[in-house]
C-alpha cells in the first residue's frame, strides 16, 4: 500500500506541475485523452450563467461526427430529477400528495408483501426508500415493454401473482426507513404521473418542463430531429467500440402507435429512469433553474417552495439502513443525490454540500451537481470509453469524475468567484423606454454600458437620474462600479388649444374654428426650416419646408382634412430640432 501511495503521489505532484503550465482547456483535452474517450461534454454555471462550455471527441464513430455544444446524450439516472420534477409539478397543482397512498392513486393494491400493513407513497418512490427493488424479474419486463404499443401492465412485476413479479422485487425491509436505489421505482412515478395527469409521460415532460424553456429534448426519440444529433454511446470489446444505445445508422425506427396506450398502464415506456435525451448546455439549463428555485431566466417551472422541499434531506445512511452503494448515496432528497463530504465517499467539491444526480448505463457516465450561495453547478457527460473507469482516488466518483469536477471547479468556477458583480436598475417615470429596457442586469466590475432614453409620442426626455444625481444626456455611460440605480424621467408636451406659445423662437396657433395651423417666425433666420406634424402613433400627416426671410413672416397650414386627435407639430433646422409643441385637432 505505501509503495502505491508513493508512487501515487510522485504522479500527482508531476500532474500537478504540468497543470499549473496548461489553461483549463488543455487540461480536459488531457482528461479526456488519458482516459481514452469516446467523446465528452463538460458545462460550467456560475450565478445561473454558462460560463464554460467544452465538448470533445466523437459523437458517432461510425459516421466520424464531432461532439458539439447541440450533441444530445441518453444521460442515464439524472433523468430520474426530471421525472421528479414532473411528479412535483402535479403536487404542486394539488393533484397528488407526497405521502398518499399509491394504492389509491393507481386503483389496485401496491405493498411490500413483508410489511402489507405500510402504505407506499410517493415520498418513498422519491427517495428510493419504499423498498422496491430492481429484481431478477425486471430486465425482462423492460424488454417486454419497450417499441410495445401493449406493453404488460406495471402491475404484473410488482404485485405477488403477476406474470413477471418475482420474490426479490421487494426488499425484506421497512418501507419509508430502508434506501435501495431502483430504476423500478421511478417507472412506477412517472405511472402515477400519467394516471394523474392522464397524459402520456414523455408528452407531459416535454410540454410542462423542456419547452417553456426552450429545451428541445426529450424522453421520446420521435421528438428529435435525426439521429445525426444523438451521441451513440459505446464500450470497447475485442479492440472494437460496440455501440450500446442509441445507434440509428439507418434513421430512426418507425414510431410506436400508441393511440390505444391508456395513460398510467406502464410508466416504463420512455425509460423514466434514465431515458431522457438533452445536450449537456440544455441540461444545465435546468440545473440553472433548480439553483435559482424553480426559474430560468424569468419563466417558472418550479414554485421556490417546491425546490427547497425538493432539496431537503428526506434520507441518511446510518450505517444499517438502506445499501449506499460504496459510499456514494449518504443522503437523499426527493429526486436528488444531496453529498456529505464524507472522506472518500460522497465529495463533488470538497467542501461544499452539492445537490444533483449521477447517471451512468450502456458505457456512458454523468453528473450534473449544483451549489446554492455561492451558486455554481457543473456538468460532465462522456459517451464511453475505451478501458474501464477506475473509481477516484479521494471520492466514490470515478478518477475520471474527480478530475473533471476539479478542473471545472478550479479552472473556471473558482476564478469567476473572484470577480464582483453590480446591479443595474433602470426604471422610467413618464412614458418613454429605455435601451436596454427597464429591469435589472448583472455586470461584471468595470463593464461599461450605455443607456438611451427614448420618449413616447407626446412626450420630452428631461433628464437621467443616477443614484440621485441629474444627467441631462439622453445618452449616458456608465463604468459599472457599484451598484447603480438609473430612472430614464420623461414630461409630457403641453396641448395647444388657442394660445401663442413658445414666443422666443416661433408663435404656433391652431384655430380651433377651421384647423388652421398658423407659424410666424418672431426673429430672421436664412436657414431653411422644416414643420413636421405626426400623430400619437408616429404617423405623419403633413410635412413642408418654411422659408423664412424676415422676422414677423407668418406660413398657414390646413390641417382641416386630418382626423381629430392629439398631434405634435415639430420645426427643425437641419441641424437641429428648434421646437416641439402637442396640438388638439377638433
Amino acid at each position: 500500500m505505501k509503495k502505491y501511495l508513493y508512487l501515487f503521489t510522485c504522479i500527482y505532484l508531476l500532474n500537478s506541475f504540468t497543470a499549473s503550465t496548461q489553461t483549463p482547456e488543455e487540461e480536459l483535452q488531457q482528461i479526456f485523452q488519458t482516459h481514452n474517450l469516446m467523446g465528452m461534454s463538460v458545462v460550467a454555471v456560475y450565478q445561473g450563467e454558462m460560463i464554460y462550455s467544452g465538448h470533445f471527441g466523437l459523437a458517432n464513430f461510425a459516421a466520424q461526427t464531432a461532439v458539439t455544444s447541440r450533441t444530445m446524450y441518453r444521460i442515464a439516472s439524472i433523468s430520474k430529477s426530471i421525472t421528479a420534477t414532473a411528479f412535483m409539478k402535479l403536487y404542486e397543482q394539488g393533484l397528488v400528495g407526497l405521502d398518499d397512498n399509491i394504492s389509491d392513486i393507481m386503483g389496485f393494491e401496491i405493498k411490500n408483501p413483508s410489511h402489507p400493513g405500510i402504505a407506499i407513497t410517493p415520498r418513498m418512490l422519491l427517495s428510493h426508500t419504499a423498498t422496491l427493488n430492481d429484481g431478477s424479474t425486471y430486465s425482462s419486463f423492460l424488454g417486454a415493454t419497450a417499441n410495445n404499443p401493449n406493453p404488460p401492465a406495471i402491475g404484473q412485476l410488482i404485485v405477488p401473482g403477476g406474470s413477471y413479479y418475482s420474490s426479490n422485487i421487494w426488499l425484506n425491509e421497512t418501507p419509508g426507513h430502508y434506501f435501495q436505489y431502483t430504476n423500478l421505482g421511478y417507472g412506477l412515478l412517472a405511472s402515477i404521473i400519467e394516471k394523474v395527469s392522464d397524459t402520456r409521460f414523455d408528452i407531459f415532460v416535454r410540454d410542462s418542463i423542456l419547452l417553456p424553456v426552450s429545451i428541445q429534448g426529450s424522453f421520446n426519440i420521435h421528438d428529435l430531429e435525426s439521429p445525426a444529433g444523438l451521441a451513440v454511446l459505446y464500450r470497447m470489446s475485442c479492440d472494437q467500440w460496440v455501440p450500446q444505445a442509441d445507434n440509428y445508422p439507418s434513421g430512426f425506427p418507425q414510431p410506436i402507435d400508441y393511440s390505444d396506450y391508456t395513460p398510467g398502464h406502464n410508466g416504463l415506456i420512455f425509460a423514466p429512469q434514465g431515458g431522457l435525451r438533452i445536450s449537456a448546455e440544455d441540461l444545465s439549463v435546468l440545473m440553472s433553474m433548480f439553483m435559482n428555485k424553480g426559474q430560468y431566466k424569468g419563466i417558472r417551472i418550479l414554485e421556490e417552495e417546491t425546490v427547497d422541499l425538493m432539496q431537503q434531506m428526506q434520507w441518511e445512511y446510518n450505517g444499517n439502513n438502506g445499501n449506499n452503494y460504496w459510499n456514494l448515496f449518504n443522503a437523499w432528497g426527493l429526486g436528488f443525490h444531496l453529498t456529505t463530504n464524507q472522506q472518500e465517499a460522497d465529495i463533488v467539491i470538497p467542501g461544499y454540500n452539492m445537490v444533483g444526480h449521477p447517471g451512468e448505463a450502456y458505457g456512458l457516465i454523468s453528473d450534473m451537481y449544483f451549489h446554492n450561495d455561492p451558486d455554481f453547478g457543473l456538468v460532465f457527460i462522456t459517451n464511453g470509453s475505451a478501458g474501464n473507469y477506475f473509481f477516484g482516488w479521494n471520492s466514490a466518483f470515478y478518477e475520471v469524475e474527480e478530475q473533471v469536477f476539479d478542473v471545472l471547479y478550479n479552472g473556471y468556477i473558482l476564478p469567476a468567484m473572484s470577480v464582483q458583480y453590480f446591479d443595474v436598475n433602470i426604471d422610467t417615470q413618464g412614458m418613454g423606454a429605455t435601451d436596454p429596457g427597464p429591469g435589472t442586469y448583472s455586470f461584471e466590475e468595470n463593464h461599461e454600458i450605455s443607456i438611451a432614453a427614448i420618449p413616447d409620442p407626446g412626450w420630452l426626455f428631461d433628464h437621467f437620474l443616477v443614484n440621485g444625481v441629474q444627467h441631462t444626456d439622453s445618452l449616458i455611460e456608465i463604468i459599472v462600479d457599484q451598484e447603480f440605480d438609473v430612472t430614464a424621467v420623461f414630461t409630457e408636451i403641453e396641448t395647444t388649444i388657442g394660445d401663442w406659445i413658445n414666443p422666443d423662437a416661433f408663435e404656433i396657433y391652431l384655430s380651433q374654428r377651421d384647423n388652421q395651423l398658423v407659424v410666424k417666425a418672431n426673429t430672421f433666420t436664412n436657414k431653411k426650416l422644416r414643420i413636421h406634424v405626426t400623430g400619437m402613433r408616429g404617423v405623419s400627416v403633413l410635412s413642408e419646408m418654411i422659408f423664412n426671410s424676415e422676422a414677423g413672416e407668418t406660413n398657414i397650414f390646413d390641417l382641416s382634412q386630418i382626423a381629430a386627435g392629439a398631434y405634435i407639430v415639430t420645426i427643425s433646422s437641419p441641424d437641429r430640432i428648434i421646437t416641439t409643441e402637442k396640438i388638439l385637432v377638433f
